[in-house]
């Protein structure tokens, strides 16, 4: 019957605009959080709300993961031109989610490298630190049992409140007069990074 042609992708497209908010964020965070609830009540979509941990979370792990991107970035960036002495500084993100949204987002605030030893980030670190070096932005969601003894002056300058984002509570810390212990965990961590990259070359 000619009408079930054109029936069937008109009904293929409804179905499809039903669902679009579900697969792309057109909606504020929180708008999306109910509708991506109600969504998942039908048959076979409650998967849509599982993390890579296992857990069901109130968004999409790929919306939740970028929210907070630009805030992070604008505070990185903040704290970055309040440097005096670039050359003498360094920024270090814990995940590569971090450091690509800092690079990213804070080209305005003069932002052109993050460090970080995450995945493919290893393999554009440095072979060194400047001998010089005295300051350091680090961004992870806890400070760290080792940073009081890498750093005798640590002050955090800021923590994203996100509660919807997987990134709630990253903070940033401003870490001056670097101390021996934090170059030998530097120059060791960097050594590690170019073994493990000639291993997969």
């Amino acid at each position: 019957m000619i009408w079930v042609r054109y029936a069937l992708p008109v009904f293929m497209l409804l179905i499809g605009a039903l669902a679009m908010p579900a697969a792309l964020p057109l909606f504020p965070p929180e708008r999306e959080a109910n509708f991506v609830k109600d969504f998942t009540k039908i048959p076979g979509m409650d998967g849509i709300l599982r993390w890579e941990d296992g857990n069901n979370h109130t968004l999409p792990q790929d919306f939740a993961d970028m929210l907070g991107w630009e805030e992070l970035a604008k505070n990185t960036g903040e704290a970055w031109q309040k440097i005096p002495d670039k050359s003498t500084a360094a920024i270090y993100a814990d995940s590569y989610g971090q450091a690509g949204a800092i690079e990213h987002f804070g080209k305005k605030y003069g932002i052109q490298k993050v460090l970080s030893f995450s995945d493919n980030y290893q393999y554009w670190l440095p072979d060194s630190l400047p001998s010089n070096f005295q300051t350091l932005i680090y961004i992870n969601g806890e400070l760290g049992d080792d940073m009081p003894d890498f750093f005798q002056e640590i002050e955090k300058v800021w923590e994203l409140d996100m509660p919807l984002s997987r990134q709630h509570r990253d903070q940033i810390y401003l870490c001056k007069k670097p101390t021996p212990a934090f170059f030998e965990w530097m120059n060791t961590a960097f050594q590690r990074a170019r073994n493990d990259e000639a291993i997969e070359d």
